[in-house]
């Protein structure tokens, strides 16, 4: 009297698993799997060495603290940050790559340029001053001893 047809399925109790196939997690109740990190493999051909960086050139360090300092505080080595600032970039362009630092010699370069028209600027002042104060004085002293 009350026959199914056999592909009828009674509907599934609710919150149990979907119908069609097993759950697809932890069973309710049961605590998450722990977090496993993805395993990296190296590239094909890597021998673990350690690749260094390519060395600075310690002429364009050293034009670089002179062409701050001529800027700063010592117009006095700009020329000499002028100087070793071109030595280095020529030094770094002709390693082909094995040095670094053409950015620090061209830094120091552009300062020690800076620094030397300070220096410039400075000379012309004092000059300036000297020759006014020089012509004010050997006039002031002309007068008062000719009164």
């Amino acid at each position: 009297m009350s026959e199914q047809p056999p592909s009828y399925q009674p509907p599934p109790p609710p919150g149990g698993p979907p119908p069609g196939g097993p759950p697809s997690g932890p069973p309710p109740g049961a605590p998450p799997p722990a977090y496993q990190p993805p395993s990296y493999q190296p590239p094909a051909g890597y021998t673990g060495a350690v690749v260094g960086a390519v060395p600075q050139n310690q002429k364009s360090v050293i034009a670089l603290i002179l062409g701050i300092l001529s800027v700063i505080c010592c117009p006095i080595c700009g020329p000499i940050a002028f100087f070793i600032g071109r030595q280095a970039m020529a030094e770094v362009d002709a390693s082909g790559g094995a040095q670094s630092g053409r950015g620090l010699a061209q830094a120091g370069f552009i300062l020690g340029i800076i620094g030397s028209v300070f220096l410039v600027l400075a000379v012309l002042y004092w000059i300036f001053v000297i020759l006014i104060f020089g012509a004010a004085l050997g006039t002031h002293s002309v007068n008062t001893l000719n009164p």
